[in-house]
């Protein structure tokens, strides 16, 4: 669970309401991080089979933006957060993704795989995009460990 999914559920500071799409009940299920198992796969996806397991982040895009197809998809006027902005989220047995969603990252274990997604898109948009980071700039990094009672530390970079 996310941060974004408080926000959902307070409506603030956008509500996800109107954003169900499901054809039948125009529902929205939340929940922006997943790991799974692929179930079953569409028309045209070749790269993934069921039986694969998965790591699902949380960035989808529309294929006919140029952004997506060599330069950077989080620019794509497009780009929406799967969970939050879409539905189908991970808050349910079964989701729908699309096939460029999904990731092998074999060197994590599925709780941590299923978890970094949301936090890095976000911490990629604030520094590279809102921030306008550059190769050489310094950035402050002030958090804790997780599990850690100590108090936040720091480190420069």
């Amino acid at each position: 669970m996310n941060f974004n999914n408080v926000w959902a559920a307070f409506g603030k500071p956008v509500s996800v309401f109107g954003y169900g799409d499901h054809p039948e009940y125009g529902h929205h299920i939340g929940g922006s991080d997943a790991s799974g198992i692929v179930w079953k796969v569409g028309p045209g996806v070749t790269r993934w089979k069921p039986g694969d397991e998965v790591v699902i982040h949380c960035n989808q895009t529309s294929y006919e933006d140029p952004e997506v197809h060599g330069l950077d998809p989080m620019a794509a006027p497009s780009q929406k957060i799967w969970g939050y902005e879409t539905t189908w989220g991970s808050f349910a047995q079964f989701t729908k993704v699309q096939a460029q969603q999904l990731l092998l990252p074999k060197h994590l274990a599925w709780d941590e795989a299923s978890s970094y997604g949301l936090t890095y898109f976000t911490a990629y948009r604030m520094l590279l995009q809102r921030a306008q980071l550059q190769a050489g700039h310094k950035v402050l990094i002030w958090g804790r460990r997780a599990g850690s009672a100590s108090s936040p530390r720091s480190c420069a970079r």
